[in-house]
């Protein structure tokens, strides 16, 4: 009785795995594509954390260069000079 459909339950077995093995494989290259695109915007917005902390650092240089250039202002009002004030540096 089950040799009689023996032939059909084979065929059904072999294309539902068929089936399965086309899904998983349509599913990886989904994954690995999606993953993909991920790493790439993960490299990008590491590139841009690294140029936002060097431009912090940057701007953090300046900010310490015009303190020093208000001391050295302030130094030289409270020293009573007059015009003309110190230069101011370049780099400000």
């Amino acid at each position: 009785m089950v040799l009689d459909y023996l032939g059909e339950i084979l065929a059904a077995t072999v294309g539902l795995l068929g089936l399965v093995v086309t899904a998983t494989g349509v599913l990886c290259g989904n994954l690995l594509s999606r993953i993909s695109h991920l790493v790439a915007r993960v490299n990008k917005l590491e590139d841009e954390q690294k140029e936002m902390w060097r431009l912090r650092e940057q701007d953090a240089i300046t900010k310490r260069r015009m303190g020093d250039f208000i001391d050295e202002l302030e130094r030289h009002i409270n020293d009573g000079k007059g015009p003309p004030p110190p230069a101011r540096p370049e780099s400000i």
